[in-house]
């Protein structure tokens, strides 16, 4: 089964910023999953208990997953001694579409005709400080939605 991942964090620097929610999204569904607790402890927890579980997936799909959201999740897990292995294949849509110039996901789907919530990642860091999650989950909902007919249009190129 196919997942889609994708993460919200205060910054860039895992020793230095946190999670402030995980999107999950798994191929076959429409509505994305999203893990967002006070404690990123917890939030790191469910997430491991979905990759553990049974219905854990095969692939897991994102934009910038392999050099961000995967590393970043690992020294987040580290932190609270949290053994998280990710053993899904691992696709990385950014990487087919960053030469010979840096395309920005929203600006591909953009491109595409996919509709979508142009607000920049950039914005989400002030959002958690300022307390509106609803702003971070709406964000992290059409980020999913997003690479997901991303990858499907993708897909039927192939």
């Amino acid at each position: 089964m196919d997942l889609i991942l994708d993460i919200e964090t205060t910054g860039i620097n895992p020793l230095a910023s946190r999670i402030t929610a995980i999107g999950l999204l798994f191929k076959n569904n429409e509505r994305p999953f999203i893990i967002m607790r006070e404690s990123e402890k917890e939030m790191i927890l469910e997430l491991k208990r979905i990759l553990d579980g049974e219905n854990a997936p095969g692939t897991i799909i994102g934009w910038h997953i392999k050099d961000f959201d995967v590393p970043f999740i690992k020294i987040r897990a580290l932190k609270y001694r949290i053994p998280l292995w990710i053993d899904a294949r691992i696709i990385d849509l950014s990487f087919y579409f960053e030469k010979p110039e840096r395309i920005h996901m929203k600006d591909l789907a953009e491109f595409l005709g996919i509709e979508h919530i142009k607000t920049a990642s950039v914005l989400m860091p002030d959002a958690f400080h300022d307390g509106n999650f609803k702003k971070i989950e709406e964000h992290l909902k059409d980020d999913l939605l997003a690479v997901k007919r991303i990858w499907e249009i993708w897909n039927e190129c192939l």
